[in-house]
């Protein structure tokens, strides 16, 4: 996670490992939202089990306004807080605006239901291992934007990269029934930056996105194997 801070003109950056963020939280909290970009991936809701009932986050960017901070008070300042509203009134938010500004995804996970998820994706990572390492970045849904010509390697499609590597239809409903246990809520606008050289279309959105191995490189796939608590259940990378 990157934590800015801004005054008297300068700007002072800092980057925090979720390990950390999650190893800071003293109890288990009903809900974490993160008004922040890129940070609702299968590693973070797994990182924060045990830490969180609930977690909220965008599967993309979150533009300027972020969540509706009008509102989010009467959806969480209550004695029985409602953080899937909030979700919604983000979404709403951005799918009525127009142009380059309807772009927004946000899913709301059960972080104590991810059990049958992670035993789903244990087996079918092992039996396409082959299938996903051979993906193509452009084959896959991304969530991140282009730069460079080149895809961030975090932020793909959980089920997509399922899909895209060759589950069948049994297996596809299996994953899916893991995602509908634990995916509370997701939303996603139709494009992200529709016209725009770097935006791209939403074809697919189960609500987690992924690190894509084949878009990371040896390096990023080592440092993901020894310190991502998702891959130590999963092993997505070997």
């Amino acid at each position: 996670t990157d934590i800015e801070f801004r005054a008297e003109g300068f700007v002072i950056q800092n980057e925090m490992e979720i390990t950390s963020f999650a190893d800071a939280i003293p109890y288990k909290l009903d809900y974490v939202l993160l008004d922040a970009c890129l940070m609702g991936g299968i590693e973070t809701a797994y990182a924060l089990r045990g830490k969180c009932h609930l977690f909220g986050a965008s599967q993309t960017e979150v533009l300027a306004e972020g969540f509706d901070y009008t509102t989010i008070t009467q959806s969480l300042v209550t004695s029985s807080p409602n953080p899937r509203r909030v979700c919604i009134e983000y979404f709403d938010f951005y799918n009525g605006l127009t142009g380059t500004s309807r772009s927004a995804t946000i899913s709301l996970i059960d972080c104590d239901r991810l059990d049958a998820l992670t035993s789903v994706c244990q087996t079918l990572f092992a039996r396409y291992r082959s299938q996903i390492a051979a993906l193509s970045a452009s084959q896959v849904q991304q969530f991140g934007r282009y730069h460079d010509g080149r895809a961030h390697p975090w932020f793909f499609d959980l089920q997509d990269i399922l899909i895209q590597a060759g589950i069948n239809e049994q297996e596809k409903s299996q994953l899916q029934q893991a995602l509908d246990a634990c995916v509370v809520y997701k939303a996603a606008t139709p494009w992200f930056f529709e016209g725009t050289p770097s935006g791209f279309q939403i074809r697919a959105h189960c609500g987690l996105s992924m690190f894509l191995p084949s878009a990371g490189g040896s390096s990023l796939s080592s440092w993901y194997k020894q310190h991502i608590s998702w891959n130590s259940a999963t092993k997505l990378v070997e």
